[in-house]
């Protein structure tokens, strides 16, 4: 995954639903609320961002297969506050 420290883009571990849960959940208990795209680092993981979560899942990467946002995964898995209807956005 690392070269000298540096995250190696093309080989980024697969991500799955769980995990980002799991990680969620640890963030939601430490902070009394829930991650965002704008969460900074998650704990515990090497280089792991809230953002590249984020991205991850909007674009349906990184072995996550089905599009959807964090805030849509919160709400539906964890009941979090429904995030903000996206502009433009269709499905």
């Amino acid at each position: 995954m690392d070269y000298r420290g540096v995250r190696n883009k093309k080989r980024l571990p697969h991500l799955n639903k769980e995990q980002i849960l799991l990680w969620a959940d640890a963030y939601h208990e430490t902070h009394g609320k829930w991650p965002n795209g704008d969460s900074g680092p998650i704990e515990g993981t090497q280089g792991e961002t809230w953002n590249r979560v984020t991205s991850a899942l909007a674009k349906g990467i990184r072995g996550l297969l089905e599009v959807t946002t964090l805030g849509e995964l919160l709400a539906e898995r964890r009941g979090a506050p429904s995030p903000p209807a996206r502009r433009g956005v269709q499905r």
